[in-house]
C-alpha cells in the first residue's frame, strides 16, 4: 500500500531467495545422473544468467502494463510449479546419525558470504 511496504516486502523476497542457487543446485546434483550433471548445471547456469537480465524488463512491463503488485503476484504459480517439480522428482534422503557438520568450515563461509 506505500512506498515503504513495497521495500519491505522486497528486502524480504531477497531474504528468502537467498539460499535458492545453493538449493537449487543440491537438487540438480541429487535428481541427475553424473553424466548428466554437466548438462543440468549448464542449463542452470544459461537460466541464473538470463534471469537478472529479464527481471526487471519483465517487472517493469508489468508495473507499467498491469500494476506493480503483479511483480510480487507473478511468483506465486512460478513458485507453486517449483514445489510441484521438487515434491514430484526429489527423493527423500535417509538419515545419517553419523553425519556431524563442519562448523568451522560453516563459520568461514558463512564469513566469507557475509563479507
Amino acid at each position: 500500500q506505500s512506498l515503504p511496504q513495497i521495500v519491505g516486502f522486497r528486502l524480504l523476497q531477497g531474504l528468502f531467495g537467498a539460499a535458492l542457487v545453493p538449493l537449487s543446485q543440491s537438487i540438480l546434483l541429487d535428481i541427475y545422473s553424473a553424466e548428466e550433471r554437466g548438462s543440468a548445471m549448464a542449463l542452470f547456469g544459461v537460466s541464473v544468467m538470463v534471469g537478472p537480465v529479464l527481471g526487471p524488463v519483465i517487472g517493469g512491463w508489468l508495473t507499467e502494463n498491469v500494476s506493480w503488485r503483479w511483480v510480487f503476484y507473478i511468483n506465486v504459480p512460478i513458485g507453486a510449479l517449483a514445489f510441484f517439480g521438487v515434491s514430484m522428482f526429489v527423493q527423500e534422503t535417509k538419515l545419517d546419525l553419523k553425519a556431524r557438520l563442519d562448523w568451522l568450515g560453516f563459520g568461514m563461509l558463512s564469513l566469507a558470504i557475509a563479507s
